[in-house]
């Protein structure tokens, strides 16, 4: 008996993948282009952002930056985001914190709520011979507790302080940063300027 198997169907059979480890076993996961890899809920995978080997992470950021978004002054941004923004304002300091980065010369991708199961960044962005997640935040005076609130979700984050820190408050922020071996990217917006911490 002959088995007819189409010829898309057995190169995606026979070509190399890329396993990631759960918690539960070892998973097929369809980073593979050859197939849609997001499953039924939009997930590319369910483990977070900073539960990626290196490998995964950039084969995330691939697909990601392959993704369809709508463009909103100087960045990119999720349809479902978008929408929700010009229905009822939703994502509002998110997108002012966008606006700021594409100022600073980063190519910015505001990401929709559902790529990946655990713990997410907001954002990831390019810039020449470097691209990464990067959470956005925003508090009033808890600058330390935000980022390390941030830097279980990226490597790397963008903060806005709204009001004035004590000594104490920033001379902590930047022990926290300092102490940090995987933090990359960390600005601040702080009297409305952008201040780069690491």
């Amino acid at each position: 008996m002959k088995l007819l198997v189409k010829k898309f169907v057995y190169e995606e059979l026979v070509r190399p993948k890329i396993y990631i480890s759960f918690n539960y076993g070892i998973v097929e996961k369809a980073f593979n282009s050859a197939v849609h890899p997001r499953d039924e809920r939009g997930r590319f995978t369910y483990k977070g952002v900073m539960e990626l080997s290196e490998q995964e992470r950039e084969e995330l950021l691939n697909y990601l930056e392959n993704e369809s978004y709508e463009p909103y002054k100087n960045f990119h941004v999720a349809k479902e985001k978008l929408d929700a923004f010009n229905k009822n304002g939703e994502y509002a300091d998110e997108f002012r914190a966008c606006e700021i980065l594409a100022k600073e010369g980063y190519d910015i991708y505001l990401l929709d709520n559902e790529y990946v199961g655990g713990k997410k960044s907001d954002t990831f962005y390019k810039k020449p011979g470097k691209h990464g997640f990067m959470e956005i935040k925003d508090t009033s005076d808890k600058a330390t507790t935000q980022y390390n609130r941030s830097v279980e979700q990226a490597e790397s984050c963008f903060i806005t302080i709204s009001q004035d820190l004590t000594r104490l408050q920033f001379d902590n922020l930047k022990k926290a940063v300092a102490a940090n071996i995987k933090a990359d990217e960390v600005l601040i917006y702080y009297r409305k300027k952008v201040i780069r911490l690491k």
